[in-house]
Order: structure tokens, then C-alpha cells, then sequence
């Protein structure tokens, strides 16, 4: 059994109610989900537009990392995400794989730990919740030791539930 780290996020219709649906795809697609964070709300980053929500989940399974990755493409696109290939913008639905054990995989299609995690506030925090002393593959670092040396200067606000 793996530990897997995903960050849900999105800022086109409901999001709790996408996240809602999202969450129970992956419990029946991925594995078990063994922890949520709550919800946070965080401006656009890299690009302008409407505020994203969103929360990490810790989830059991037996899948490689690669059908991780496949299920969570699939769920996305369940949900209504398109992707333009033109770089950041506004979706119903991402699902970001941050962590697979202490993995570190580097292929054409898949990075594992994420590589942008210790740049981004609104990953971090979430996360932090869920999994303060998670030790970053990468850096060594737990993911409270990145958030602390995190220099994003975004505010992510806690949304009560």
C-alpha cells in the first residue's frame, strides 16, 4: 500500500460540490482517503482570474503512480476540464499529484514530488494540515519546514466548512 498526496483545486462553478464529487471518484477509482484538509480560497497563480479553492487529500492505494496520474486526468475530465495547452487557466477541476511515498520520479509525463510545491502557498497550507511533518523527498525539508520558507506572498484564506 502507497501514501499519495493530491491537491484538488478549481474556480469554475461549485467547487465544493466538484470537490465533493471528485473525492468520492477517488476513493473508488484510487484508494482509500485518509485524510482531508478543509477548503482554502487563493488568488489565480500565474495567471489573472476568478479566486481558486482548494484542499489536499491523503489516499491509501495499491495503484503505480502512473495510474494514479491516469485516474486523476480521467477524473478531471468527468468533471469538465479542457485542457488549451496554452498554459495556466480558469477549470472546474485540477487534481495535482504532490507526493507518492518518498518517491522521487522524474519521467516524460510524470514528476513526482510535484515541482512547484515548495513555491506555492496554496498547496502548502492545505497540506500542512493534513500532513505538517510529510518529509519532502526532494529537499528533506517537511512540508511545515517548507511552508515556513515558502516566499510566495499570496493569502490563502481558510473557508469554514
Amino acid at each position: 500500500m502507497s501514501i499519495v498526496f493530491l491537491i484538488l483545486g478549481g474556480n469554475r462553478g461549485n467547487s465544493r460540490e466538484i470537490f465533493s464529487s471528485a473525492v468520492r471518484m477517488i476513493e473508488d477509482r484510487i484508494g482509500t482517503i485518509e485524510s482531508l484538509s478543509g477548503f482554502y480560497r487563493s488568488a489565480a497563480w500565474g495567471f489573472t482570474s476568478d479566486p481558486f479553492i482548494n484542499q489536499a487529500i491523503r489516499v491509501s492505494t495499491h495503484l503505480t503512480p502512473e495510474a494514479v496520474l491516469a485516474e486523476c486526468l480521467h477524473i478531471e475530465l468527468l468533471h469538465g476540464r479542457t485542457r488549451s495547452g496554452t498554459g495556466y487557466e480558469a477549470r472546474s477541476l485540477d487534481i495535482d499529484l504532490l507526493y507518492f511515498d518518498q518517491r522521487i520520479i522524474r519521467t516524460e509525463s510524470l514528476e513526482i514530488p510535484h515541482p512547484r510545491i515548495a513555491m506555492r502557498k496554496f498547496v502548502l497550507v492545505p497540506l500542512a494540515e493534513i500532513a505538517p511533518e510529510w518529509p519532502d523527498p526532494a529537499s528533506g525539508l517537511t512540508v511545515s519546514q517548507l511552508l515556513t520558507r515558502c516566499s510566495d506572498p499570496a493569502e490563502v484564506e481558510h473557508l469554514l466548512d
